[in-house]
C-alpha cells in the first residue's frame, strides 16, 4: 500500500513541476513579444538604436525562445515518461513501471531546478555587468 501513496504524491508533485515551466514559457514568450516590439518601435520613432543593434537584439531574443522551447519540449516529454511509467504501475504494479516513473520525476526534477538556478545565475551577472558605478559623493 505503501507504494501506491509514493506513486499519487509523485503524480501530483509531477504535475506542480511541470507547471513551472509552463507559466514561465508563457511568461518569457509574452515578454520576448514585448521587447521585441519596442525594439522596433524605437528604430521606427528615433532610428536608435542602429538598424544592426535592432537585428542583434532580435536574434538575442529568439534565441532565447529557442531556449524556451527546449526547456518546454523537455520537461513535457519527461512529464510524459512519468505519467506513464505511474500510470502503468497503478494499472499493472510491476517494478519496472515504478522505477520507469521515479526516474522521469527526478529528470523533471531536474531538469526544472536546473533551469532556474542556470537562468537566476545569468540574470545576476546580467545585473553586475549592467549595475550602474556608485555616484561619488
Amino acid at each position: 500500500m505503501a507504494e501506491i501513496e509514493i506513486v499519487l504524491v509523485l503524480l501530483s508533485a509531477a504535475f506542480g513541476l511541470l507547471g513551472f515551466p509552463v507559466a514561465y514559457y508563457m511568461f518569457g514568450r509574452g515578454h520576448q513579444d514585448q521587447q521585441h516590439a519596442r525594439l522596433w518601435e524605437s528604430y521606427r520613432k528615433w532610428g536608435q538604436p542602429t538598424l544592426k543593434e535592432v537585428h542583434r537584439g532580435v536574434r538575442k531574443i529568439m534565441w532565447r525562445g529557442v531556449a524556451l522551447n527546449i526547456l518546454l519540449v523537455s520537461c513535457t516529454l519527461l512529464f510524459t515518461v512519468t505519467m506513464f511509467g505511474m500510470v502503468a504501475y497503478l494499472a499493472n504494479p510491476l517494478a519496472q513501471y515504478l522505477q520507469l516513473g521515479v526516474v522521469g520525476f527526478f529528470s523533471l526534477a531536474l531538469v526544472v531546478v536546473g533551469w532556474f538556478v542556470a537562468v537566476g545565475v545569468l540574470n545576476l551577472r546580467d545585473t553586475f555587468a549592467n549595475m550602474p558605478d556608485r555616484p561619488e559623493a
